[in-house]
């Protein structure tokens, strides 16, 4: 059983094992445990389970033996090796289409921000308007923290 409220490890493992459909064993019996701000790297032969594993610490990959988890005030973000793309868009509107929800509440945060300026803060609802998408941004974006979890 893992202790996800310690805060002396940012992620655990404890007999962790994942088997393919095929009856191939990817992993078997890993136990990890990462200090918060480790530096990790993964190596091992093509097809050894290098991105199965980023797979299940990112909670992309549920189908496994045994126990992994972040600690409950981790956040993790993951970055696939193989992204799904639009085939007929061009690298930059691949690019535009996945930060469109980021860009667009910047240009509306930026919007306000110029309204609030004209009207000099004299708009309360407005100026709680701007307060509510800044609060929103920073929850969503600012303070994810990039673990390092690559395939």
């Amino acid at each position: 059983m893992l202790d996800t409220d310690k805060r002396e490890y940012i992620y655990q493992m404890y007999k962790l094992g994942k088997t393919l459909d095929n009856g191939k064993k990817l992993l078997d019996n890993i136990n990890l445990s990462f200090y918060p701000g480790a530096k990790i790297g993964v190596l091992g032969n093509n097809g050894s389970g290098k991105s199965t594993l980023m797979k299940v610490m990112a909670g992309v990959d549920d189908r496994y033996d045994g126990d992994a988890a972040p600690a409950r005030w981790a956040k993790i973000g993951y970055l696939q090796q193989e992204p799904e793309l639009t085939e007929d868009a061009t690298v930059l509107e691949n690019i535009e289409e996945a930060v469109k929800e980021t860009r667009d509440l910047l240009n509306d945060f930026n919007d306000l921000s110029k309204k609030a300026r004209t009207l000099q803060h004299t708009a309360p609802r407005l100026r709680l308007r701007v307060q509510r998408l800044l609060r929103h941004l920073l929850r969503a974006h600012a303070a994810a923290r990039v673990c390092g979890l690559v395939g």
